[in-house]
């Protein structure tokens, strides 16, 4: 079966794991089309030089680089559709973006009969409403996939149901993203040097209120003997320094601008433990925690809120606490500073939890699963 995947972040050197994982299955004739640049958290990615491994790769021009859901192709896309002939189109990209869009349009226009499956992240139930200046389009884009798609994929239970709310009417599937390779290496040397007795904490994400940074801090400062890491960028960051100054804490905080995702293991592997402090808002709660997968991969301890997905993705490999209490936070932060049996319990579940459900490997079985299911339909 022939396979075209549309994934604005395929440039990324850390994602071509993934798709040579899809490529290796032999009833599998791979295509990808991506960006040739795109900016990701605000770094860009430049996809000219990538060296595709077992699969063909298109690249394309594209407008709006970094905006998720109105980024669109401006070349490439039917130059791809034409060459691929995909018996399946594969959309890395939400149901209601400009790139779903263009890919249905461009199979019309071809007079392609592709299967259709995306994928989302959405976990909160908004009916076909979008918090966009365009939402009428997005209505009626993200309704066309409804129909036009075989299968869905989704990040977590949470973006399942509202998949069904919302009345899809084909296959759902849970499929996750695995780790990144460079997360995987094993001893991994740390980036930043360890102080005797002391406890290091850390962050590595967007500063935004609703990532509950506010919380960390307050729970870090109440420990003695603890040092805070966050590393990211956002408009909440002034507000988390002042905030540190008046607990007397700033000493005691390390901030770093973003970092290529190759470049995280060894910050991370500086780390004595890694705290995902989300908490739910009206428009907006924890989708997967990434860094928190990441983190267990690496062998570091994690700590999250009950919020969105964080509990079903990190199982019975971390330590969870009710969001926006910073009490419970720091009681939690105390049993695994304090305990080096802890620790190790917590690390190996996270390993194991990793190598069971988040690698590319287990991610590229469950698409190709999810292929073959959809080419017979």
């Amino acid at each position: 079966m022939r396979v075209l995947v549309i994934d604005k972040t395929g440039g990324l050197e850390t994602a071509q794991e993934r798709f040579r994982q899809l490529a290796r299955f032999d009833d599998v004739e791979l295509h990808v089309l991506t960006p040739r640049r795109w900016f990701e958290h605000g770094l860009g990615v430049d996809a000219t030089g990538l060296q595709p491994d077992g699969y063909a790769l298109h690249l394309g021009r594209v407008l709006w680089k970094g905006y998720y859901a109105r980024g669109f192709y401006v070349t490439g896309l039917l130059r791809a559709l034409r060459k691929s002939k995909p018996d399946i189109i594969h959309l890395l990209e939400e149901p209601w973006s400009f790139f779903a869009w263009q890919a249905a349009r461009g199979a019309r226009l071809l007079g392609l009969k592709s299967r259709f499956i995306f994928y989302t992240w959405e976990n909160i139930y908004r009916g076909f409403h979008y918090a966009s200046r365009i939402p009428f389009i997005q209505r009626r884009i993200d309704r066309r996939l409804h129909r036009r798609s075989a299968a869905a994929m989704c990040s977590s239970e949470q973006a399942r149901t509202v998949l069904e709310l919302k009345g899809f009417q084909g296959l759902i599937e849970r499929i996750p993203y695995g780790v990144d390779k460079p997360f995987l290496a094993g001893d991994i040397e740390p980036a930043l040097q360890r102080s005797e007795g002391t406890f290091r904490v850390g962050y590595i994400g967007r500063f935004l209120k609703m990532k509950g940074l506010d919380i960390l801090i307050e729970a870090v400062s109440r420990l003695d003997h603890c040092q805070l890491l966050l590393i990211g960028a956002g408009e909440y960051e002034e507000s988390m320094r002042r905030l540190a100054a008046r607990k007397g804490f700033a000493d005691r905080l390390q901030i770093l601008s973003p970092l290529p995702r190759e470049k995280v293991p060894p910050y991370l592997a500086s780390m004595d433990a890694l705290v995902l402090p989300s908490r739910t808002t009206p428009g907006w709660m924890e989708q997967l925690g990434r860094v928190m997968l990441e983190a267990m991969a690496v062998g570091v301890p994690v700590i999250g809120a009950e919020s969105g997905a964080i509990p079903e993705v990190m199982g019975d490999a971390g330590m969870l606490y009710p969001e926006d209490r910073p009490g419970a936070l720091a009681q939690c932060l105390e049993k695994v500073r304090d305990s080096g049996e802890l620790r190790r319990e917590m690390i190996q579940r996270g390993k194991t939890r990793i190598e069971e459900h988040y690698t590319w490997r287990r991610f590229a079985e469950r698409c190709h699963d999810l292929y073959q299911r959809v080419v017979s339909l």
